[in-house]
């Protein structure tokens, strides 16, 4: 047994010093201040570490401010930064658009570290020492509740030593581990006041436990104002405790646990008020806010301010159902088992869906787990009852503010140590051989996760591009002309990989840049998509160069790179049309707001447009599907199809015949064809004519795909000269260069005379 023991120590203590290893590993390759609000947990604990005293209430320390939050993990925080010079006070450089929030910067962030970086660096250690005691406190707690199930209180150690996301905000500075701490240290005791009365403890052991219950209670407070959901949880259990004590009799006993619960919380709570100036009793007043707006109706402040009627009841449980539900496992479980930077940085998709197949193989074993064994099935109630309360925080949030973002798995850090408690509990409690096999996958799973994301997710994004050789032009770059942006930068040429896009999908382009000289300041790229006519598709996103990590005020003269843009094509976009590209550099002012823009000079020292490249863009397949049976009415030998045409019975002089039809390409690469419009008189004379091609030119024939639906619109002036009377309406198609005709034939393969559609009758009033 004590051999059992030793060896059980052993593996545990490996499973701590593999955490701390790898949280220092993501620390190290996660640039400065690139995580959740890290430039204003930072700023916060480093004004401690110069002042010895909390900021002024109201103050703002940096651009994602976080003086308002209680103090205990800052002054934690500052105490390594303390140590270090920080006057060189190096500031964050963000960047516009992309996957990177804050532009990693080397001649700050350089090993040996020194100033603002060791600073943040040492402070990162703090989160790294206290994520690491969450591990051992998670071992703890299942040998507390589960003693002679050492190799389940292994396994949840073991998955929560390897959790991605734990291993990330392990290393970077977050009050969401010091929230993770206390949450570990309330599930322990709440589980160590469950056993008591059921092991005969002595009453002093629920006194002491039911204290330092309290006693973490309290410290959450002082760590994050969203602790509410900790104090529901503690205070739920409490009652549950107590209500069990009178059950049993124990009237005396229960009043003394209850005694000890709510002296030493009120007190410490009212200290720790006072202590912080307020700040951790800010979250009772916001959490009364957050109830009352949600008993009186979400969207109802607005509705009134709007001069709109308050939403009805059916309206809020719509927005309940189709907003909250639809996307609460899916965004929750991604953000929670793991993104990186400002949660700009996903995994695999892959690598989710594995992840959601183990805790469905948990969840199943939970059940079995919670039918079977009768004596331990408080285990799964008390962590599941966890779980939900900690959820409680951010789900009222996203009810009441319609903001989907705060479903972030973050706020769950406090439950994390229940949901792998809860997957151990589960995996170890299915039939012996698939129990091995489920752990092996799990355990492997979430190690191979853990340990590739560094290299495999993280460090790609912070990495800058391959600088080209200057001399030597890219193969299949095009570009009839350099264009010259402000005598600094130099758009040498461009790729597009694809010729078409449909709607629904991504326009991609490849832009090769030079450096033409020095440049002070930091300008944001803006990449757009305009049709032919000058529609723009509402899609320009902006960027900072080098996927966001290589700044223009990092470029030096001769620099040569290629990146690629990639631009949604939204469902609305006007289609089908040939599309261009409009490439614009800003400067950036303060909170990145894009201001004038770098005049871009293209030929002869003349600013030019900016437009480059082109691209097809056809309609997305909803919009083709409804076509996709329609019989055709007439079939041009080509392997063009009219399905359907749409004209006005009647026009008068001087006024524009609009008519609407609907081609169907069955072939691909078709030549360059024109369509012919012709109003006739009775006897065949020509009253009013319009020949274009396809779409006015903005789709012409030749880049038509097999399947295709092409809409098309036509327009004819009609003379005001023109007689009243009836007229005849036919179309057609031909080459442009020898004008002959596209042979036509009807539904039923007979040959239409003179190779022209008859479209009916036109009335001219």
């Amino acid at each position: 047994m004590k051999k059992q023991l030793t060896s059980t120590g052993m593996v545990c203590a490996v499973l701590l010093l593999l955490h701390a290893t790898l949280c220092i590993i993501y620390s190290l390759t996660t640039p400065l201040w690139e995580s959740y609000d890290e430039t204003g947990h930072y700023s916060y604990a480093r004004y401690i570490a110069r002042n010895h005293a909390l900021p002024p209430l109201g103050s703002t320390l940096a651009r994602y401010n976080e003086s308002h939050q209680p103090p205990l993990y800052y002054a934690l925080v500052a105490l390594p930064i303390i140590l270090v010079d920080t006057s060189d006070d190096a500031q964050p450089r963000f960047a516009v658009g992309g996957a990177v929030y804050v532009v990693p910067d080397e001649r700050i962030d350089a090993f040996p570290y020194r100033g603002t970086a060791l600073a943040l660096r040492l402070g990162r250690m703090v989160s790294v020492a206290l994520s690491t005691l969450c591990v051992a406190i998670t071992y703890l707690t299942v040998r507390t509740a589960l003693p002679r199930r050492e190799n389940v209180a292994l396994l949840a150690a073991a998955v929560y030593a390897f959790w991605p996301l734990t291993l990330f905000l392990g290393g970077t500075i977050t009050n969401d581990i010091g929230m993770a701490l206390f949450g570990s240290l309330t599930l322990l005791f709440v589980v160590r006041l469950w056993v008591s009365p059921a092991v005969g403890m002595s009453p002093w052991r629920n006194r002491l436990d039911s204290a330092a219950l309290a006693c973490c209670l309290a410290g959450a407070v002082m760590t994050k104002d969203s602790a509410v959901s900790l104090l529901l949880y503690g205070g739920a259990v409490m009652a549950l405790v107590i209500a069990r004590l009178g059950r049993a009799r124990r009237w005396r006993t229960g009043l003394e646990v209850a005694l000890c619960f709510v002296i030493p919380l009120v007190i410490l709570v009212a200290a720790g008020g006072i202590l912080s100036a307020g700040r951790s009793l800010r979250q009772f007043s916001t959490t009364a806010g957050y109830s009352t707006y949600l008993v009186t109706g979400s969207g109802q402040v607005a509705a009134s301010a709007a001069g709109l009627p308050p939403p009805s009841l059916h309206e809020r449980i719509n927005f309940f159902v189709t907003n909250f539900f639809g996307f609460l496992w899916r965004m929750t479980f991604e953000t929670t088992f793991g993104t990186f930077g400002w949660g700009l940085l996903r995994m695999p998709d892959a690598w989710y869906d594995l992840a959601i197949a183990g805790v469905g193989m948990s969840c199943a074993g939970v059940v079995w787990f919670t039918l079977r064994r009768k004596r331990t099935r408080w285990l799964p109630l008390l962590l599941v009852l966890m779980i939900v309360s900690v959820a409680l925080a951010p789900s009222v949030r996203t009810l009441t503010s319609g903001n989907l973002s705060l479903l972030n798995g973050r706020f769950l850090l406090p439950s994390l140590g229940a949901v792998t408690i809860l997957m151990a509990v589960g995996l170890r409690s299915i039939s012996r051989v698939p129990s091995r096999l489920a752990t092996t996958y799990v355990l492997a799973g979430v190690a191979l996760v853990a340990i590739m994301s560094p290299s495999v997710v993280i460090l790609p994004n912070y990495t800058k591009p391959t600088l080209l050789d200057p001399k030597s032009p890219p193969v299949g770059m095009r570009m009839a002309e350099p264009i010259t942006y402000g005598g600094s930068i130099q758009l040498l040429g461009y790729t597009v990989p694809t010729s078409k896009v449909t709607r629904g999908n991504i326009a991609t382009i490849r832009l090769y840049w030079r450096a033409l000289k020095p440049m002070a300041k930091d300008y944001a790229l803006r990449v757009e998509n305009f049709s032919l006519d000058g529609h723009s598709f509402q899609n320009g996103l902006d960027y900072t160069p080098g996927r966001s990590v290589y700044p223009t005020s990092f470029w030096q003269p001769g620099d040569t790179f290629a990146e690629d843009y990639y631009l949604p094509v939204g469902l609305d976009a006007p289609a089908p049309t040939l599309a261009t590209f409009k490439v614009t550099w800003f400067d950036t002012e303060q909170d990145n707001v894009l201001a004038q823009s770098l005049a871009p000079v293209c030929k002869e020292g003349k600013v030019c447009e900016p437009k480059i490249g082109q691209i097809a863009v056809a309609l997305d397949g909803a919009a083709v599907a409804q076509w996709a049976n329609m019989p055709a009415l007439f079939h041009l030998s080509n392997g063009i199809d009219l399905l359907n045409d749409q004209v006005p019975p009647s026009v008068r002089p001087g006024q524009t015949l609009s008519l609407t039809l609907v081609w169907r390409a069955n072939s691909a690469a078709l030549p360059e064809l024109t369509t012919f419009v012709h109003l006739q008189s009775a006897d065949g004379t020509l009253v009013a004519q319009g020949d274009s091609p396809p779409r006015s030119g903005l789709y012409p024939t030749s880049i038509w795909g097999a399947g295709e639906v092409i809409p098309d619109e036509y327009a004819i002036h009609i003379g005001p000269a023109t007689p009243p009377g009836i007229y005849r309406l036919v179309i057609g198609m031909y080459d442009p260069q020898t004008i002959q005709r596209v042979p036509v034939s009807d539904a039923k393969g007979t040959i239409v005379r003179d190779y022209a559609i008859p479209l009916g009758e036109i009335e001219v009033q």
